[in-house]
């Protein structure tokens, strides 16, 4: 993902839009397959550009390190408007799910605590659930 960089204009996008970008290009870049869903996009509301370039990064972020430390080729990634903001990224297999949180993790924190947004990591039996609340 790293060596297909593409500016992306997050001011005048918004992150439906940003992220089904993200996965059309990466899904032509590379061998693997990126699947996106938007659930309740009725009840989406407006984000500021810090929201929206925070919650980008962290997909990003958590995509970069599913693909560094997992096994699997196909990955999922959704925004649930149901009630509020539930961005969540989903992967299968992380191999490095020790104890101690990396630099990944600990950038998708510090980007989800600029925006007052909940971030948490969970690992069930080797799927990868990366969640942001707003």
């Amino acid at each position: 993902m790293v060596h297909n960089l593409v500016e992306v204009d997050i001011v005048q996008n918004d992150l439906t839009t940003l992220i089904q970008d993200l996965v059309e290009r990466t899904n032509k870049a590379i061998t693997v397959r990126l699947i996106f869903q938007e659930i309740a996009p009725e009840n989406r509301r407006v984000l500021t550009t810090t929201e929206k370039t925070e919650l980008f990064y962290i997909v990003q972020e958590a995509l970069q390190n599913a693909m560094k430390h997992g096994y699997d080729k196909q990955y999922y990634i959704f925004l649930d408007w149901t009630n509020g903001l539930l961005l969540e990224v989903e992967s299968i297999g992380a191999i490095n799910s020790g104890d101690t949180p990396g630099s990944g993790i600990h950038s998708m924190v510090a980007r989800a605590e600029r925006i007052n947004a909940t971030f948490s990591i969970a690992n069930n039996f080797g799927k990868v659930v990366v969640s942001v609340r707003l």
